[in-house]
């Protein structure tokens, strides 16, 4: 298993924490070249420094109307391309809708929106 992704890239989302960040160390551990992306550049650095080997830190919020789009450009740019992208971001409001702050709301369906 540790040769199964060797030659590909792939673009983790919501990857500084829980399963994003555990994506992220099995693919890299599988030979996988590492995009790693969320809001703390600081917890994405140390994914990267745990996984040892050159991966791209692109800290983003993805609540952003650019965000998603900006992330993949830079991928891309720095990487070439992306063979695997691990949509992990996303946010949960936890309570009513009737009695919940509608600025959360909005944000947690704009970082779970789909990419165009």
């Amino acid at each position: 298993m540790a040769d199964e992704l060797t030659g590909k890239t792939a673009l983790v989302t919501g990857a500084s924490s829980g399963i994003g960040r555990a994506t992220a160390l099995a693919m890299a551990a599988a030979g996988a070249r590492i995009a790693l992306s969320g809001q703390s550049e600081d917890r994405l650095r140390a994914v990267a420094q745990t996984i040892g080997k050159d991966a791209l830190v692109l800290p983003a919020d993805l609540a952003e109307k650019e965000g998603p789009e900006a992330v993949v450009a830079k991928a891309l740019a720095a990487l070439g391309r992306i063979d695997i992208l691990v949509a992990n971001a996303g946010l949960y409001v936890p309570g009513d809708v009737a009695t919940g702050d509608p600025a959360e709301w909005d944000r947690m369906l704009a970082v779970n929106r789909p990419l165009k």
